[in-house]
């Protein structure tokens, strides 16, 4: 992965989706042409991440 999401803060991210017990995250990082999915719990455990933001059994 670039090191240019090191440089990537609060700002560029952002929850895109809330389900029962879930939450995806969107991180934008502005040097890339790709986003970041995180797909997490309410506690803020990351089950997976990924950049197409499509998770399996969803």
């Amino acid at each position: 992965m670039s090191t240019s999401w090191t440089k990537v803060g609060l700002k560029q991210s952002e929850v895109i989706k809330k389900g029962d017990g879930y939450l995806i995250v969107k991180i934008d990082n502005p040097d890339e042409e790709s986003d970041l999915y995180i797909l997490m719990d309410a506690a803020g455990e990351v089950y997976d991440a990924n950049l197409t933001g499509a998770f399996e059994g969803l």
